[in-house]
């Protein structure tokens, strides 16, 4: 028995949804593979740069080659910050942070395992895991430094909260703004290294490097604990 009109408009509307469906899936599909292979693709980039970043700094000592690594968009160009090391007197430039990190006087290094180090730290039951760009399969880290997803460190240890009210918002100081508009501009595109120095005449300090991706990954800003 063939059908009537209705039921053929409605079985051709069917399989016309099951197409769209089907070809909407493909195209969602398609865009994750392509987005997170970018995103894999960044990641292997910014260890790459890292490393060479620290070795630049750490065994060849180029100190001319260091500048080629800090971005446009870097903390010693924000002008609230400028300005407050001006009203203090302690204006700071990128070839004095990178003097001081590397003493001249300093031992060579044949490695960079010789001159820096990280352990993971011990964090708060609550807190959950720091989420590591450089972990092994078993969530190790083997380099001598930390690439960390500030997102998945305790709110406030890395960058300023993100869900602080306007006001308190308001009384930040020139780095915390600096921060707090990075940590916006450039979300999932904002990774900090984290490392120890240990080698002999090197000064015995924590550094929380914090890269973002421009043409290329860059430093924006370096913070010493004592530095």
């Amino acid at each position: 028995m063939s059908r009537c009109p209705s039921e053929k408009i409605r079985a051709g509307g069917d399989r016309s949804r099951t197409r769209f469906v089907s070809h909407a899936a493909a195209v969602i599909a398609l865009t994750l593979i392509v987005v997170f292979g970018l995103k894999a693709q960044n990641e292997k980039a910014l260890l790459s740069t890292v490393k060479d970043f620290l070795n630049t700094w750490y065994i060849t000592r180029d100190y001319g080659r260091l500048m080629q690594f800090v971005a446009k968009d870097n903390a010693l160009s924000d002008q609230g910050i400028r300005s407050e090391m001006s009203r203090d007197g302690h204006e700071v430039s990128w070839s004095q942070i990178f003097g001081a990190g590397v003493p001249s006087r300093s031992a060579r290094f044949a490695k960079l395992e010789d001159a820096i180090t990280y352990s993971i730290p011990s964090l708060p039951a609550d807190s959950g895991r720091l989420k590591y760009l450089n972990a092994g399969p078993g969530g190790e880290v083997k380099d001598p430094f930390a690439i960390i997803d500030p997102a998945s460190a305790p709110p406030g240890s890395l960058l300023p909260r993100a869900d602080l009210p306007e006001r308190e918002r308001l009384e930040f100081d020139s780095l915390a703004r600096y921060l707090d508009r990075l940590n916006r501009d450039y979300k999932g595109h904002l990774y900090v290294v984290v490392y120890t120095t240990k080698g002999r005449d090197l000064p015995r300090e924590t550094a929380v490097l914090y890269w973002i991706l421009e043409d290329g990954w860059k430093l924006a800003l370096f913070q010493g604990t004592d530095w």
